[in-house]
Protein backbone atom coordinates (compact mmCIF):
# COMPACT_ATOMS: atom_id res chain seq x y z
CA UNK A 1 0.00 0.00 0.00
CA UNK A 2 1.36 3.36 -1.03
CA UNK A 3 0.86 6.09 1.59
CA UNK A 4 1.38 9.79 0.88
CA UNK A 5 1.84 11.77 4.10
CA UNK A 6 -0.06 15.03 3.65
CA UNK A 7 2.19 16.71 6.22
CA UNK A 8 5.05 16.11 3.79
CA UNK A 9 3.20 16.64 0.49
CA UNK A 10 -0.40 17.27 -0.45
CA UNK A 11 -1.25 15.15 -3.48
CA UNK A 12 -3.66 16.30 -6.17
CA UNK A 13 -7.19 14.93 -6.13
CA UNK A 14 -6.41 12.85 -9.21
CA UNK A 15 -3.26 11.40 -7.63
CA UNK A 16 -5.17 10.46 -4.46
CA UNK A 17 -7.90 8.74 -6.48
CA UNK A 18 -5.52 6.79 -8.74
CA UNK A 19 -3.19 5.84 -5.88
CA UNK A 20 -6.20 4.66 -3.89
CA UNK A 21 -7.36 2.51 -6.83
CA UNK A 22 -3.85 1.07 -7.22
CA UNK A 23 -3.83 0.26 -3.49
CA UNK A 24 -7.24 -1.43 -3.27
CA UNK A 25 -7.63 -2.64 -6.84
CA UNK A 26 -10.44 -2.18 -9.33
CA UNK A 27 -11.49 -5.80 -9.77
CA UNK A 28 -11.72 -6.78 -13.42
CA UNK A 29 -12.12 -3.16 -14.53
CA UNK A 30 -8.96 -1.59 -16.03
CA UNK A 31 -7.71 1.25 -13.82
CA UNK A 32 -8.14 3.84 -16.60
CA UNK A 33 -11.79 2.82 -17.09
CA UNK A 34 -12.36 3.00 -13.32
CA UNK A 35 -10.77 6.46 -13.33
CA UNK A 36 -13.11 7.61 -16.10
CA UNK A 37 -16.08 6.22 -14.16
CA UNK A 38 -15.08 8.22 -11.08
CA UNK A 39 -14.57 11.35 -13.23
CA UNK A 40 -18.07 10.85 -14.67
CA UNK A 41 -19.47 10.42 -11.15
CA UNK A 42 -17.75 13.63 -10.00
CA UNK A 43 -19.38 15.46 -12.94
CA UNK A 44 -22.91 14.50 -11.85
CA UNK A 45 -25.02 17.42 -10.60
CA UNK A 46 -25.60 15.68 -7.24
CA UNK A 47 -21.87 15.12 -6.65
CA UNK A 48 -20.00 16.83 -3.85
CA UNK A 49 -16.26 16.22 -3.83
CA UNK A 50 -13.84 17.65 -1.30
CA UNK A 51 -10.29 16.83 -0.22
CA UNK A 52 -8.77 17.11 3.24
CA UNK A 53 -5.12 16.13 3.44
CA UNK A 54 -4.67 13.17 1.12
CA UNK A 55 -8.22 11.90 1.59
CA UNK A 56 -10.88 12.54 -1.06
CA UNK A 57 -14.54 12.41 -0.06
CA UNK A 58 -17.02 11.94 -2.91
CA UNK A 59 -20.67 12.04 -2.02
CA UNK A 60 -24.14 12.53 -3.43
CA UNK A 61 -26.89 14.34 -1.62
CA UNK A 62 -30.54 14.75 -2.25
CA UNK A 63 -31.40 18.16 -3.70
CA UNK A 64 -31.53 20.61 -0.77
CA UNK A 65 -31.63 17.59 1.54
CA UNK A 66 -29.75 16.68 4.69
CA UNK A 67 -28.61 13.18 3.71
CA UNK A 68 -25.54 12.12 1.74
CA UNK A 69 -24.08 8.80 0.64
CA UNK A 70 -20.47 8.67 -0.44
CA UNK A 71 -17.09 7.12 -0.97
CA UNK A 72 -13.87 7.80 0.88
CA UNK A 73 -10.56 7.44 -0.97
CA UNK A 74 -7.63 7.71 1.40
CA UNK A 75 -3.87 7.42 0.87
CA UNK A 76 -2.83 9.50 3.90
CA UNK A 77 -1.24 8.27 7.12
CA UNK A 78 -3.48 6.96 9.89
CA UNK A 79 -2.76 9.96 12.13
CA UNK A 80 -3.56 12.45 9.36
CA UNK A 81 -6.65 10.51 8.35
CA UNK A 82 -8.19 11.09 11.79
CA UNK A 83 -7.94 14.84 11.26
CA UNK A 84 -9.13 14.54 7.65
CA UNK A 85 -12.29 12.70 8.79
CA UNK A 86 -12.94 15.27 11.51
CA UNK A 87 -12.50 18.12 9.00
CA UNK A 88 -14.94 16.33 6.69
CA UNK A 89 -17.52 16.01 9.49
CA UNK A 90 -17.24 19.76 10.12
CA UNK A 91 -17.58 20.38 6.37
CA UNK A 92 -20.78 18.31 6.29
CA UNK A 93 -22.17 20.25 9.22
CA UNK A 94 -21.49 23.57 7.47
CA UNK A 95 -23.38 22.21 4.43
CA UNK A 96 -26.34 21.14 6.58
CA UNK A 97 -25.79 17.39 6.17
CA UNK A 98 -27.08 15.46 9.19
CA UNK A 99 -26.81 11.88 7.87
CA UNK A 100 -23.84 10.49 5.94
CA UNK A 101 -23.34 6.88 4.87
CA UNK A 102 -20.33 5.13 3.30
CA UNK A 103 -19.22 1.52 2.89
CA UNK A 104 -15.89 -0.26 2.92
CA UNK A 105 -14.82 -3.82 2.23
CA UNK A 106 -14.55 -6.10 5.26
CA UNK A 107 -10.91 -6.81 4.45
CA UNK A 108 -10.11 -3.22 5.53
CA UNK A 109 -12.00 -3.44 8.83
CA UNK A 110 -8.83 -4.18 10.81
CA UNK A 111 -7.49 -0.71 10.04
CA UNK A 112 -10.67 1.32 9.59
CA UNK A 113 -12.78 0.21 12.54
CA UNK A 114 -10.14 1.19 15.15
CA UNK A 115 -9.61 4.50 13.31
CA UNK A 116 -13.33 5.25 13.35
CA UNK A 117 -13.49 4.34 17.03
CA UNK A 118 -10.65 6.81 17.68
CA UNK A 119 -12.52 9.65 16.00
CA UNK A 120 -15.81 8.81 17.75
CA UNK A 121 -15.17 11.02 20.84
CA UNK A 122 -14.43 14.03 18.61
CA UNK A 123 -17.66 13.48 16.67
CA UNK A 124 -19.58 13.20 19.95
CA UNK A 125 -18.05 16.54 21.04
CA UNK A 126 -19.56 18.07 17.89
CA UNK A 127 -22.94 16.67 18.96
CA UNK A 128 -22.90 13.75 16.53
CA UNK A 129 -22.29 10.02 16.52
CA UNK A 130 -20.75 7.27 14.38
CA UNK A 131 -22.19 3.79 13.98
CA UNK A 132 -20.38 0.93 12.23
CA UNK A 133 -22.22 -2.18 11.12
CA UNK A 134 -21.20 -5.30 9.21
CA UNK A 135 -23.63 -6.32 6.50
CA UNK A 136 -25.29 -9.67 7.16
CA UNK A 137 -24.76 -11.09 3.67
CA UNK A 138 -22.02 -9.05 1.99
CA UNK A 139 -18.37 -8.75 3.08
CA UNK A 140 -18.93 -5.01 3.61
CA UNK A 141 -19.17 -2.62 6.54
CA UNK A 142 -21.44 0.41 6.62
CA UNK A 143 -20.49 3.62 8.40
CA UNK A 144 -23.29 5.90 9.54
CA UNK A 145 -22.26 9.40 10.54
CA UNK A 146 -24.98 11.35 12.33
CA UNK A 147 -24.48 15.08 12.80
CA UNK A 148 -26.47 17.74 14.64
CA UNK A 149 -28.68 20.29 12.92
CA UNK A 150 -27.68 23.96 12.74
CA UNK A 151 -24.62 23.81 14.98
CA UNK A 152 -22.08 26.54 14.25
CA UNK A 153 -18.77 24.94 13.31
CA UNK A 154 -15.46 26.69 12.75
CA UNK A 155 -13.55 25.78 9.63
Amino acid sequence: MKVIDSKQRKASQQEVIFTFMENVGTGKVPIDAAGYAIAAEIALPTADVVQFGNTVFLGHREKKGTQMQGHVMNVDTGENTLQNYLNFAKYLMRKGITHYYAEFKAEYAGGLVPLLKKIHPSIVELGGNIHIAKHKKDPVYGVFLLLPVKKKVAA
